[in-house]
């Protein structure tokens, strides 16, 4: 069984504008998404300060996440090299972590197709990047996305725990092996054998047959189910 493997676009946008702001003191970080915009409200080295730019970021036509929270949004750099992006997180970990949350969030399927779960992808990429140690001059142990009040205040609160729940849940299945993986199976010549997958992650592989004479297989949910078309010999 071979995995399908990904690919990982990011780059390092954001932050148009960035203007101190005199405002009660913030307990975190909150986005404020109005339209097409995002409207940032944090602090900096416990200075109250604000900017923004679109929420929905993309470069050479392809989507893009913000992995330097207090680049200007004209600083874009875009690279497909994993030495250079690789060297710019910091290590093999974050970077292996920032390509599963790129893979498994936006337009990983239909459903994933949405405002919010470009949102979800990029509170995820933000909050690992924080939480391995980068950009400790800003208070991001809380980050909220809020709809925009008047003048880019707060509205309501998006609620994005669906959404991040299902990419975490995605990437923790990620490197999981089917649970029959490693066993040895014997079906009769004429008769089928159904074998389930426990673990609920037999999906996300592709599967070869390399016997097409003596087997056939095929896959339905968590199970595989395998027919004998003749004896092996030998």
């Amino acid at each position: 069984m071979k995995k399908i493997f990904y690919a990982l676009f990011l780059a390092i946008v954001f932050c148009l504008g960035i203007n101190n702001v005199s405002a009660t003191s913030l307990k975190g970080t909150i986005i404020v998404v109005n339209g097409n915009y995002a409207y940032k409200h944090y602090t900096k080295n416990g200075v109250n300060t604000a900017g923004g730019t679109s929420w929905f970021l993309t470069a050479d036509g392809k989507v893009a996440y913000c992995i330097d929270f207090g680049k200007s949004f004209n600083d874009v750099y875009v690279s497909g090299s994993k030495g250079e992006l690789r060297s710019f997180v910091g290590s093999d970990e974050v970077y292996n972590k920032l390509n599963l949350i790129a893979y498994y969030g936006y337009g990983y399927n239909a459903n994933h197709n949405t405002q919010k779960y470009y949102l979800a992808t990029q509170y995820l990429v933000w909050k690992t990047l924080y939480e391995f140690g980068s950009w400790p001059e800003y208070n991001l142990s809380i980050l909220e996305f809020y709809t925009s009040g008047a003048y880019y205040h707060a509205g309501s609160k998006i609620d994005l725990s669906a959404e991040v729940n299902e990419i975490n849940s995605l990437i923790s299945k990620h490197y999981a092996k089917p649970s029959f993986c490693g066993n040895t199976y014997t079906v009769v010549e004429g008769e089928s054998l159904t074998i389930a997958d426990t673990g609920s992650v037999l999906g996300n592989y592709t599967i070869t047959n390399n016997n097409t004479s003596n087997v056939s297989y095929q896959v339905s949910g968590n199970n595989i189910v395998v027919k004998g078309l003749k004896a092996s010999t030998g």
